[in-house]
């Protein structure tokens, strides 16, 4: 009996660990580029309908150090949901009151991304659709 009750308290924090890890963020030192080592460029204008002009890789960069462990490194998701067409259901203004409150189970990033980076990862994931 006292077996059970101390794989399911194993379970609640191992539980609990996994989803606080999702809301930390890293050191410039444990940031990761792109995947192809290819840096990107900051986008020129936007298309019509499209997001406003942001910093590519200053989103990738916010990306990868903070939303990548619970999205997964290619926006597929993983403890978190994909992002893959995230735009068609969020607006870039959506997106940003997301990054900075929370929505449902993930924490407020507010500050483990500073605002200008914030303001070209929502514009990133905006154009995602």
């Amino acid at each position: 009996m006292q077996v059970k009750w101390l794989n399911v308290l194993l379970g609640v924090v191992l539980s609990l660990a996994l989803m606080s890890g999702c809301g930390a963020s890293t050191d410039e030192e444990g940031q990761q580029g792109t995947e192809d080592g290819d840096t990107a460029v900051e986008e020129e204008a936007p298309e019509e309908g499209g997001a406003a002009a942001y910093d590519e890789a200053a989103a990738q960069e916010a990306y990868a150090g903070s939303c990548a462990a619970c999205h997964g490194g290619n926006l597929e998701g993983s403890a978190g949901p994909s992002l893959e067409q995230v735009g068609t259901k969020y607006s870039e203004e959506e997106i940003l009151d997301i990054i900075n409150n929370g929505i449902g189970s993930m924490p407020p990033q507010g500050d483990a991304v500073d605002e200008e980076a914030k303001e070209d990862l929502a514009a990133w994931l905006a154009d995602q659709k």
